[in-house]
């Protein structure tokens, strides 16, 4: 019996140094994969990656994008290469004239998880539906055409508008708490950089070709978006 003890003992000292090495050696990959995401891409899903990516048939790019969407969940916990593999996602997928919903819906998800990087981002959107406009077919470009001019004017509109500046300090006064308290929550309009406006400026030229090669009537409101923007900057000399 003493034997017996002794080797479940023996058994189940080396199932815990199992498990303790297997929770090292996770802790471990999440901080290689935080350090270098494209070398813990590579050891998960290289091989696989690769393939799609030379296939001949480009369905085999955005079926994998999708895969890789698909399989978020496995890299939930590190950021770093969750951005990885999203960006990966959209390579795949737009080499596939049915790829734009995965590549829309990966750079989507960077936009909201990736605060400090938005605005690349949503130029990384331009250039998605972009790619949708001039890959498509004669009957579907005009659709994608003003798809694309719509994404345009609204990134330009925003580049245009005056964002909120950090909060008003709050003051001590006598006079009424609540009244002070909503005065300093106020947050203050800056103004817009002229590198802001000219970004939108090429936004709106863009979109302007756009719809004149697809003769388009939304033409006259591209034209006065870059007449209001030339006008911000003649006030600001």
């Amino acid at each position: 019996m003493s034997a017996i003890r002794d080797n479940r003992t023996a058994i189940a000292g080396r199932v815990l140094l199992a498990g303790c090495m297997g929770i090292i050696a996770t802790v471990w990959a999440q901080g290689a994969a935080a350090a270098d995401p494209a070398k813990a891409f590579e050891e998960l899903f290289g091989p696989e990656a690769r393939a799609a990516a030379a296939s001949k048939n480009t369905r085999d790019a955005a079926d994998f994008a999708r895969k890789l969407m698909d399989g978020l969940q496995q890299v939930s916990d590190n950021p770093a290469l969750r951005e990885y593999v999203l960006n990966k996602a959209i390579e795949l997928a737009m080499k596939d004239p049915d790829g734009f919903e995965i590549a829309l819906q990966a750079v989507q998800t960077l936009i909201g998880e990736c605060p400090s990087k938005r605005g690349t981002y949503k130029d990384k959107l331009l250039e998605i539906f972009q790619a949708r406009y001039e890959k498509a077919g004669e009957y579907e470009k005009f659709d994608a055409g003003e798809d694309y001019i719509r994404r345009l004017l609204a990134r330009g509109d925003e580049l245009m508008r005056p964002r909120p500046a950090a909060k008003r300090p709050a003051t001590q006064t006598q006079g009424d708490a609540q009244a002070t308290s909503q005065t300093a929550s106020q947050p203050t309009a800056t103004e817009v950089s002229e590198a802001a406006i000219n970004a939108a400026i090429r936004h709106f030229k863009t979109a302007q070709a756009v719809a004149e090669a697809i003769k388009s009537d939304l033409a006259f409101e591209i034209t006065q978006r870059i007449d209001a923007a030339n006008e911000m900057l003649e006030n600001r000399k």
